[in-house]
């Protein structure tokens, strides 16, 4: 890869950022000079990091190495079952997205353990967004409305049948805003730490061991351990890494015999087009990620901006309190894209973390645990509602819509949940006097069967119906036959 051609990326912390160009990362563009187009990376890059306790890491055997059979089973030398080594893994994805008009480009992360690294489920980012589950403070407004008709004389709104507006009403309540063991993962293999390596040596410089990790066809990887920094610069160096001299002061912070890199170069499209990068997953064992706040330090300047999704056992939060914390609550994974990384269930917290990158050379910090707490915020959301008015008591229906009310009723509940609205918010019954009736008033108690519709004393011919003639006529009768009793 020559170096007029290569982009050189750092991704330099344990954060990702949606808004800017070193939240992430540290960027070499080609020289201007060259008259070549190059990558540019879209500073939109997002990532998550996934905290997974007992995981297998590793097979041992008392004599000799453990091995995999067909099956996938460990086995030793005499055909017995391997142990397996349990311990923490710690996983980061990062999905670049860029503008390629030709070249190539390349990233370079540093990583505190050797690491296997995989492709990810592209919408894997997706996945833990879909679970912030904010609390919805919602106001429902029901209006009565003549165009759905009245609702006594409205079969839907008689006792023994459902109401089709009440299904209705769910239905639109139920749709989508507009506005939680240790499972195997599939990003690490048994063994890793225990893999061959290439080793070059570059004499004075000291020597540099790497491994070639087969993971897409987007991406060459490879896993790099440097004991100096002049090892690792001569390493890019024969590679094609362009590098300046604030690149090689960040890296020397991370140049260790334990620490490791995880290189990678991208072969893009020469479209001109954005392109979204196939997500890559890292994972190495670990207790704690750290945040490379030296590597962020540019003197040329610049507003870092850091964002994340932090999936783990329980909440977190940074070391030296440097993250803003956007929402904290217990999940699950299971279902998910995200149980393949082999968490069952735990905590998601959505972190936010700004600094000038010229401030200070900042120590680096870390992401740890803290006290379950829950952090959720809160939506203000209206929902409004129609019903059929109410007749009065003489079945008369007033046609001012000034009479027609409206009702208005608040509940809490959380995003996911999606409740319909109550069924007994949709009926109603109108008040007595003359501001809807008109000075009618309720002569009969209200049933269940005469809800809306129950009759008042100008009703009551309504009430007796053909029977009134007739039973004035008995009446008449009974009075004639008493008096004539009586003489």
């Amino acid at each position: 890869m020559k170096t007029n051609q290569l982009a050189y990326f750092a991704l330099a912390c344990a954060l990702a950022a949606p808004s800017t160009t070193h939240a992430i990362c540290r960027v070499v563009e080609p020289s201007s000079d060259s008259g070549l187009d190059g990558v540019t990376f879209d500073p939109t890059t997002m990532a998550l990091y996934v905290v997974s306790p007992d995981q297998v890491v590793s097979y041992d055997c008392l004599e000799g190495d453990a091995e995999a059979d067909e099956d996938g089973r460990w086995r030793c030398g005499d055909g017995t079952a391997a142990t397996p080594e349990r311990d923490t893994l710690l996983s980061l994805l990062v999905q670049p997205s860029i503008v390629a008009e030709g070249g190539e480009a390349g990233l370079v992360m540093p990583v505190p353990a050797r690491p296997d690294v995989f492709e990810g489920p592209p919408s894997v980012i997706t996945a833990a967004q879909g679970l912030v589950d904010p609390w919805v403070d919602e106001t429902v407004y029901v209006r009565e409305d003549r165009s759905l008709g009245v609702q006594c004389t409205d079969p839907h709104y008689s006792a023994n049948e459902p109401s089709a507006l009440d299904a209705t009403l769910a239905a639109i309540a139920a749709a989508p805003l507009g506005v939680y063991g240790c499972g195997q993962t599939d990003y690490y293999r048994a063994g890793t730490e225990d893999r061959e390596t290439t080793v070059v040596d570059y004499g004075d410089a000291g020597t540099v061991r790497s491994e070639t990790l087969d993971t897409s066809d987007a991406y060459d990887i490879t896993a790099v351990n440097a004991e100096t920094l002049d090892a690792l610069i001569a390493w890019m160096d024969e590679r094609g890494f362009a590098h300046g001299e604030h690149d090689d002061e960040a890296f020397a912070h991370y140049v260790g015999a334990g620490a490791w890199f995880v290189a990678v170069h991208v072969h893009p499209d020469a479209s001109g087009a954005r392109q979204a990068l196939a997500p890559i997953v890292v994972t190495w064992r670990g207790d704690r990620f750290p945040i490379t706040h030296r590597l962020q330090y540019d003197p040329r300047g610049g507003t870092i901006v850091t964002h994340a999704f932090v999936v783990a056992p329980h909440r977190m939060d940074s070391s030296d309190l440097s993250a803003f914390t956007e929402y904290a609550a217990p999940a699950t994974f299971v279902g998910t894209e995200l149980e393949g990384f082999g968490l069952d269930e735990g905590w998601l917290t959505e972190l936010t973390m700004t600094r000038l990158a010229n401030q200070w050379i900042q120590d680096d910090a870390y992401l740890e645990p803290v006290e379950d707490v829950e952090a959720i915020p809160t939506i203000d959301r209206v929902t409004n509602a129609r019903i059929a008015v109410p007749c009065c008591p003489s079945g008369a229906v007033p046609s001012d819509p000034a009479a027609w009310r409206t009702y208005e009723h608040r509940r809490r509940f959380r995003a996911s949940e999606s409740p319909p609205v109550p069924s007994e918010w949709l009926d109603s019954t109108p008040a007595p006097g003359p501001a809807y009736c008109g000075g009618e008033t309720f002569g009969v108690a209200e049933t269940d069967d005469l809800r809306g519709c129950s009759v008042g004393g100008r009703a009551l011919a309504n009430v007796l119906g053909a029977w009134g003639p007739l039973g004035l006529a008995f009446a008449w009768l009974f009075w004639r036959t008493r008096r004539r009793r009586r003489r």
